[in-house]
């Protein structure tokens, strides 16, 4: 006996595949939470906003960064313990209750400004990045003394970075990307997904360098070379960050 399928057993299956891909993610993101990777210390010739982009020579020591992006699970965390402050809004880009529904959980926080970000980190023993670090740990390659356009090569390609040309329009699961889409130190979304405040204040502006561009921006905008600078009191829903260690 033949059986035979119709269209709508078949779209269930592929929704069914397609819950089960992101449930997969999400596990593989909770294994590495709070995983950090090692940036050697050098001198690197670095894209920086006080240069316009331009590289500058800068002399940086060994240091740690965190593999991905802060997640709503380990915000809400800290925000539990009484130690973090609660984001500006619980919503992103049209999701309601993105903060504290657990199908986001392992999504980038957002809407948290950098003040909040700051205090972040220091819960956690460690700090933000500076934006010598950030590039560093986004686009430089020490083995073979290179430094990248993105952070898995010099040409944009595809399926590797949650961006405007992705259509996606929103956040994705941390490490959604990887391997494809890793630096050469193994951090993930450091193009697109969320961008990340920095340490970094941009003295002839008021406010912080942001980097890596979001899922909002297009390819140039997640470029190594490219930045914002963003107030410090601003919480946006496409602004996240990561935390870095001595």
């Amino acid at each position: 006996m033949r059986v035979r399928f119709g269209r709508r057993p078949a779209l269930s299956l592929f929704f069914l595949l397609c819950l089960a891909g992101a449930g997969i993610w999400a596990a593989m993101a909770r294994g590495q939470q709070g995983l950090m990777v090692r940036v050697p210390g050098g001198e690197y010739a670095l894209p920086l906003a006080r240069s316009g982009g331009e590289p500058v020579a800068v002399t940086i020591d060994s240091f740690t960064i965190d593999r991905h992006e802060v997640t709503n699970r380990q915000y809400r965390t800290c925000y539990g313990r009484g130690r973090c402050r609660w984001p500006v809004s619980g919503d992103a880009v049209g999701i309601k209750d993105y903060f504290v529904n657990p199908a986001y959980d392992m999504y980038p926080v957002v809407n948290v400004d950098w003040h909040a970000a700051a205090e972040y980190c220091r819960a956690q023993g460690k700090r933000l990045p500076t934006e010598e670090e950030w590039l560093a740990a986004a686009v430089a390659a020490p083995a073979i003394n290179r430094l990248y356009t993105y952070p898995w090569g010099d040409a944009f390609g595809g399926g590797r970075a949650n961006t405007q040309e992705s259509g996606r329009g929103s956040p994705a699961i941390v490490g959604s990307h990887s391997p494809a889409g890793d630096s050469p130190s193994r951090a993930a979304d450091m193009a697109g997904n969320a961008a990340e405040w920095t340490a970094t204040s941009a003295s002839e502006q008021a406010g912080i360098v942001v980097k890596g561009g979001s899922y909002r921006d297009d390819r140039l905008a997640a470029q190594a070379s490219a930045y914002r600078i963003v107030a410090v009191d601003a919480a946006e829903d496409w602004i996240g960050f990561r935390c870095a260690a001595d």
